[in-house]
């Protein structure tokens, strides 16, 4: 947990300067596992369950990854703020791997699939209009980035 916060921190001291959209797919598990680290420390230290008063789905962030490479970032970004970011990536890649704990950093990945075995599946849906959990099919993708330009 210290160093989750010493990266928080980090980003903290030099936001003014060198923070990127970019950051957002760098730092999002971070983000998540400082989250959950303080609802459990509320929940010990004070015995508040944070779930009383904020739905649980609020406590899981969402973001707009679109990882970048070094190649991508360096054509994106004038040198200075490329370096530092590609520094940033880096140092908390090796973090990652390093402490292997979910109280450093929680990759939250959504991945829909269709499967016809349904012990595989997490939830279901039908093509019907009158199902619980309706979808529709998908005939062309759509960037939700080019449909809603204001965020």
């Amino acid at each position: 947990m210290r160093i989750n916060l010493e990266k928080i921190i980090n980003l903290r001291n030099t936001s003014t300067h060198f923070v990127t959209e970019d950051y957002e797919a760098i730092f999002a598990p971070v983000f998540q596992s400082c989250v959950v680290n303080y609802v459990n420390e509320l929940l010990r230290f004070h015995n508040r369950d944070v779930s009383n008063y904020l739905n649980r789905s609020s406590l899981t962030l969402t973001t707009n990854i679109k990882e970048l490479s070094n190649e991508q970032i360096k054509a994106k970004y004038p040198d200075e703020i490329a370096q530092k970011l590609i520094f940033t990536k880096n140092d908390i890649d090796v973090t990652k791997k390093i402490e292997d704990s979910n109280k450093f950093a929680i990759t939250v990945r959504h991945e829909l699939v269709i499967t016809k075995d349904q012990n595989k599946a997490n939830f279901s849906v039908k093509i019907n209009k009158d199902a619980e959990n309706d979808i529709a099919i998908v005939k062309e993708l759509k960037d939700p980035a080019d449909i809603f330009k204001f965020s």
